[in-house]
């Protein structure tokens, strides 16, 4: 219902299924990316949620995707992916 609802004033759903490849950098959601530029900057789950106006739970969910599409176990290595896809961060 709430759907049909956002529908009639012209909200969409962004994501369908087979829009995205399964995994790799391409797969991650806009949100997914901004939780791991935030965690490679140094922020801990509860300031990211912070800054994000979203609960460490959903921050940690998030994550948790993210480490799972990119194939990695560690913060440490998120912040090497980041860095590597992030023109901002290159130019330093």
């Amino acid at each position: 219902r709430v759907r049909v609802r956002l529908r009639e004033f012209g909200v969409r759903r962004r994501d369908r299924p087979g829009e995205r490849p399964a995994s790799g950098w391409a797969s991650l959601t806009d949100t997914e990316r901004a939780v791991a530029a935030l965690v490679a900057e140094g922020l801990t789950n509860p300031q990211v949620a912070t800054r994000m106006f979203i609960s460490p739970h959903t921050v940690k969910f998030h994550l948790g995707q993210a480490f799972r599409k990119l194939g990695i176990g560690s913060r440490v290595e998120l912040a090497r992916l980041v860095a590597g896809h992030d023109p901002a961060a290159r130019s330093e």
